[in-house]
């Protein structure tokens, strides 16, 4: 919070005297200001790694496009817009957020984002080398700045805190999945390396997702979009997600993932380079969240757009062809 507060104070002078706009080289203080914002807004944590730095630069070329201005009443437009603040430990909250009665303390400001969503629907709609970041950031920092911007939740949450264990990163999942057929976890001892297993609490369910949090073991070293399977403690079953938030808490580390898919079989991967043969990959029946799809998860670069994967179920030969890339870390 002081950090902010004190960027806010900085910024506040400057506009108080004039001097936050752009200077004889181009730049501004308020441009510099709007980009940390919009950083911010993003929650860098939520990011792959990979794209990080991609995307300090893309949002410093897009900060240009959004603007910082008085409140007003009455809000008639809430859309793309946030209010700064600076004493709750973030930067800005979503103007829509706001109850419409509660009072705005005098001289507050606005980042108004309206402009940065039809810029970035244009370099999606263009695609090819004229995205600076892959497809699935793009939406995600769209998704940060557009609309209403109200994190609301789309079902209700469960609170059961069970326990489960964690296999992180592709090779892990499957190392255990090719080793054996999944049973209850007293007999998986033999199979697993208990190193790429930890311990988590459930704190939060819905129909497309789990919040957990770390309790023992090594905490794994995850980013945005890493494949991780989720096996619940005596039981069979498994469900492989995605990591869509990392976060550090007090308790321990945090996860928030999304579920694919509760069945996954590993399959070998074709391929022309003989040192490259060998490798596998996660297929995954159905994507309840992706139209029910079909999914695989494979390590970057297994795969080109004409490679087929075939399929052997009970001697019944299914093909399979890339579509579209869901998330890439």
């Amino acid at each position: 919070p002081a950090s902010w507060k004190l960027m806010q104070d900085v910024y506040a002078v400057a506009r108080a005297q004039g001097v936050a706009g752009p200077n004889k080289d181009g730049t501004a203080v308020e441009h510099e200001y709007v980009a940390a914002l919009l950083l911010a807004l993003a929650d860098p944590a939520r990011l792959p790694r990979t794209a990080l730095a991609a995307a300090h630069a893309f949002i410093a070329g897009l900060a240009p496009h959004a603007r910082i201005e008085a409140a007003t009443l009455p809000r008639e437009d809430t859309s793309c817009r946030f209010l700064i603040v600076t004493d709750k430990g973030r930067p800005a909250q979503a103007l829509a957020q706001i109850e419409d009665e509660k009072a705005l303390a005098p001289h507050s400001l606005v980042l108004n984002c309206s402009g940065l969503p039809p810029r970035i629907e244009q370099l999606l709609a263009a695609g090819g080398e004229a995205a600076p970041l892959p497809p699935e950031v793009m939406r995600l920092l769209n998704d940060s700045w557009s609309a209403a911007a109200a994190p609301t939740r789309r079902f209700s949450r469960t609170q059961f805190k069970q326990h489960i264990d964690v296999i992180a990163g592709l090779p892990a999942i499957l190392r255990l999945l090719s080793g054996r057929s999944l049973g209850r976890r007293q007999s998986d001892a033999a199979h697993a390396d208990e190193s790429d297993t930890s311990e988590w609490l459930v704190i939060n369910e819905s129909p497309d997702g789990f919040g957990i949090q770390h309790l023992n073991g090594r905490v794994p070293p995850l980013s945005i979009g890493d494949a991780v399977m989720l096996r619940p403690r005596e039981q069979g079953k498994f469900h492989i997600c995605l990591v869509r938030r990392y976060g550090a808490a007090p308790q321990g580390a945090e996860l928030g993932v999304q579920l694919l898919c509760s069945e996954a079989t590993v399959l070998p991967l074709p391929s022309e380079d003989i040192l490259a043969m060998g490798q596998q990959g996660l297929l995954l029946p159905r994507l309840p969240a992706f139209g029910n799809a079909a999914g695989l998860i494979t390590a970057a670069g297994a795969l080109t757009p004409q490679s087929v994967i075939t399929d052997n179920q009970e001697g019944t030969l299914k093909y399979y062809r890339l579509g579209s890339r869901i998330a890439t870390s």
